[in-house]
């Protein structure tokens, strides 16, 4: 939902910059099929820049459970707690035929640590058949989460050992129970279980494994799914070779050059080769903390660009690895050399995955250890080649394909006439977005006075399980009597508070009614006031007299209706008398 919060000013704005947007679509998609670049577009329901989205309905796509929980600029996977575990699934189907996802994993290991990682790729709708209730009823019995996911059938790292599909695992020993960390990959069809031992797992011979720190400063990993079938499993380190010495070209806006940055050995930076202003430093995550033009940016490294996250903005300023000139360069015809490029270390071949490729779900699992392993997910993106795929319609206007017949459209427009029926339909089709985002716009206000009435029962039941929580004795194992009383008497206080407020309103009213007495018995009423009493009165005496001359009328017409139905009655007997004599009857 693109405005699902917007107010109607704001609209027109909106359908000025979707327009554009559109129109420039349509020139670069009927451009670059004519030069034959490859379609791509990325699939907002499986992908994040640094987190999972709070603003928009996009968030309902994933389901986090267990351990695992979205922070401002990252998901941690994994807390550095021992003994807890981590679940992250996407609920909507991944429906390209031809597509890709990465993603930049980090956080720390301690020595010894026998935690475990896990990420997959399923036809099989996992978040469908998840009950994260009966699980956690489980852990709450058996106070060990690896025990409670294998009584809860989970024994394989948080998914069933019958599972369908790709598992890609990250873990701390390799092969030979080295302590190195390595990556192991394997398909299954779901024709046999899978060993909970992970360390028994890995004896098998046709499991695909590598050695690699893919953990501390970070490491982006590339899952390639082919219209084919196959499989291709990349990695990158993100660090090193772009640190000190390494120069960048900066965007601002992510797209024009005005300048580029040295980062120095000694931790200064350097603008446009003049003197140093500002420092340096990675960080875990794959992030670069850089000082540019007295402004200090974190900026998100992937590939030869590295991309503003913070501070944030609606045009996220990119560096792009190289100097000035070799941007333009590149803009002239060249290519940016990518000095950490992709290093495949797995494939599974064609019909792998069964032809035309079906829908697939993503997700991540795991177990802390017991010495707790830390893992966050920075950032993950899925990306599609397919343009028949139905989802990436998804991007801002709905699922409409009318859209993509706009965007994909063949015909150069070269005269006035074409050119203005492709206007039009862009119209009709922005106007009807906007419909449809009024009624987007309809249920997210109900569904926000919602979730005010549930965050108010939610914070009742916060302050009772808090009172509960400071009243109970680790200790003892019960109950603090002192505590308790020092509740009772807060309740006391506030119920006498509640009286003496109540008591004070009714004495207000008393003395108001009493004042009211005092003011009729003394005579303390205006002439005017007596006046109107008197009208009053007056209107009362005219409807009683009104009242009584109708009682009169009413029992004057009562005797006379009597009287005339008695005659009438006597005159009737005596007409039947005489009918009696002539012997009619």
């Amino acid at each position: 939902m693109l405005c699902g919060v917007m107010g109607y000013r704001e609209r027109p704005a909106l359908l000025l910059t979707l327009t554009g947007f559109a129109a420039s679509l349509v020139s670069s998609a009927s451009s670059g099929h004519r030069k034959g670049s490859n379609y791509h577009v990325t699939l907002p329901s499986q992908s994040f820049d640094r987190s999972l989205p709070w603003e928009d309905d996009l968030r309902s796509s994933w389901i986090t459970s267990f351990a695992t929980m979205a922070y401002k600029d990252r998901v941690q996977l994994m807390p550095k707690v021992p003994d807890r575990g981590a679940l992250l699934w996407n609920k909507e189907a991944i429906e390209s035929k031809d597509y890709e996802v990465y993603f930049t994993l980090s956080g720390s290991m301690p020595t010894g640590s026998d935690g475990n990682l896990a990420f997959w790729l399923s036809p099989d709708n996992f978040a469908s058949s998840f009950d994260e209730k009966a699980v956690l009823a489980k852990v709450e019995k058996n106070k060990k989460w690896i025990d409670s996911l294998n009584e809860a059938g989970l024994s394989f790292l948080s998914n069933k050992p019958d599972f369908k599909g790709l598992a890609l695992m990250f873990l701390p020993f390799d092969r030979q129970q080295n302590q190195k960390q390595s990556m192991a990959s394997i398909w299954s069809d779901g024709s046999k279980k899978m060993p909970s031992n992970i360390q028994d797992f890995l004896k098998d011979p046709n499991i695909k494994i590598a050695t690699n720190d893919w953990l501390h400063f970070g490491m982006q990993v590339k899952v390639r799914v082919k219209a084919d079938g196959s499989i291709l499993l990349s990695k990158r380190d993100i660090e090193p070779g772009r640190g000190a010495g390494s120069v960048w070209s900066w965007a601002p806006n992510g797209e024009d050059v005005e300048g580029e940055f040295t980062l120095t050995p000694e931790r200064t930076v350097i603008w446009n080769r003049e003197a140093p202003a500002g420092s340096w430093d990675f960080r875990r995550g794959g992030k670069l903390n850089v000082t540019i033009k007295g402004t200090q940016y974190e900026l998100r490294l992937d590939g030869n660009r590295a991309i503003q996250e913070i501070p944030d903005s609606p045009h996220r300023g990119v560096a792009f690895y190289g100097s000035k000139e070799s941007f333009r360069a590149a803009g002239e015809g060249g290519e940016f050399s990518e000095d950490a490029p992709w290093q495949q270390f797995a494939a599974f071949p064609a019909g792998t995955l069964t032809v035309p490729v079906p829908k697939t779900y993503i997700g991540f699992s795991g177990y802390t250890g017991t010495t707790g392993m830390e893992v966050e997910l920075n950032t993950l993106q899925t990306i599609s080649y397919d343009s028949s795929a139905s989802n990436v319609n998804d991007l801002a206007f709905g699922n409409h394909a009318d859209w993509m017949k706009v965007l994909k459209d063949e015909a150069a427009y070269i005269d006035k006439a074409s050119q203005s029926e492709a206007i039009e339909r862009i119209a009709k089709l922005l106007s009807d977005h906007v419909l449809e985002d009024t009624k987007n716009e309809d249920q997210l206000r109900a569904d926000l006075l919602q979730m005010e009435g549930r965050m108010e029962e939610l914070q009742t039941k916060f302050g009772v399980y808090l009172s509960t929580l400071e009243s109970w004795s680790p200790v003892d194992e019960k109950l603090d009597p002192k505590v308790v009383r020092e509740h009772m008497g807060k309740v006391s206080t506030l119920l006498t508070q509640g009286k003496e407020v109540h008591a004070a309103k009714l004495n207000e009213i008393q003395t108001a009614a009493v004042q009211l007495k005092d003011a009729h018995s003394s005579g303390g009423l205006g002439e005017a006031s007596k006046q109107k009493v008197r009208d009053v009165a007056g209107q009362a005496k005219k409807v009683q007299d009104y009242a009584s001359a109708g009682s009169s009328q009413n029992t004057i017409f009562l005797l006379i209706i009597i009287v005339a139905v008695s005659g009438l009655g006597f005159l009737f007997f005596q007409r039947m008398r005489y009918y009696e004599k002539k012997h009619f009857i």
